[in-house]
């Protein structure tokens, strides 16, 4: 109950200042010489003090801004009372933050880096994999770890995109009795059954665009040929665009930098096919 008034006092208190600065540009827009910058009122630190119960050091910055804002010249500009630096000392450390309340403590502060002076390294290639029927999950680590070790790169990130519309890719846990869960609850998800509009090929190509579309595949010398090898596969687009067809991965030290029971994945969604997906490392030698 505190919480909540001492956020909503919060929130009228930064009305009140919104409407106290717009009243102020109104009443000097008869003057002809320019207005310098006007204050802005430090809401990270006054929605600070009023979190860890400063409510008085929060009033008193709220009324230092207003009154820098109603009363000072234009060209002249006073800083919020320095008595607001006693209540600043007694704030915990900006960097550690209490996040769920039980007092664990999580650091924000520096993070360890790097500077590399060495050339920089592209390199991109693209593996094939066949895959089985239906839904199929399949561990694509190695080579991306292989991919890392032959671009020599130190320090960077590795992109990893699907390269087809019906395929995605991911990172979990490659477990077997996982990964049977991950194609029930993806099927429960999107029935292939479902009479999805995209699966009616027989209305398809529905557009000019469309017609635009398959004649430049150049694999099919007409409609019904196109017709005949389409699959009805809506069910698989849809979880392609769920599960996301990109990642990006950090390296460090030389080394895919996932979790130990982190896998990288890539998800058949309508095979059996031969499926591709594009590595490129990017990074410092």
């Amino acid at each position: 109950m505190a919480f909540r008034s001492t956020t909503l006092l919060a929130l009228l208190l930064f009305a009140y200042v919104g409407v106290s600065t717009v009243a102020f540009i109104t009443s000097t827009k008869s003057f002809k010489q320019p207005l310098s910058p006007l204050p802005r009122l430090p809401t990270t630190i006054t929605t600070t003090l009023l979190a860890h119960g400063h409510l008085q050091a929060a009033l008193q910055l709220i009324h230092d801004t207003h009154s820098s804002i109603s009363s000072v010249p234009s060209d002249q500009y006073h800083p919020p009372s320095p008595a607001l630096e006693v209540h600043r000392a007694s704030l915990p450390d900006p960097d550690v933050v209490d996040t769920t309340g039980t007092g664990e403590k999580v650091s924000f502060g520096a993070q360890h880096t790097k500077k590399h002076t060495g050339p920089s390294v592209t390199s991109y290639l693209e593996i094939s994999l066949p895959t089985k029927s239906g839904i199929s999950l399949h561990d694509i680590t190695p080579q991306i770890r292989q991919a890392v070790r032959e671009s020599g790169v130190v320090e960077g990130w590795v992109h990893i995109v699907s390269r087809h519309t019906t395929t995605a890719v991911t990172i979990n846990e490659c477990e077997s009795r996982l990964m049977d869960d991950i194609r029930q609850f993806l099927l429960r998800l999107a029935p292939p059954q479902y009479p999805y509009l995209h699966n009616d090929i027989h209305l398809r190509p529905a557009s000019e665009e469309d017609k635009r579309r398959v004649a430049a595949g150049g694999e099919w010398e007409s409609v019904e040929e196109w017709r005949a090898q389409e699959p009805q596969n809506c069910h698989a687009h849809l979880l392609s665009m769920l599960l996301g067809n990109t990642l990006v991965v950090p390296v460090s030290g030389g080394k895919l930098k996932i979790g130990r029971w982190q896998s990288v994945m890539m998800v058949e969604l309508d095979g059996e096919r031969e499926r591709t997906v594009g590595i490129q490392v990017v990074g410092y030698e």
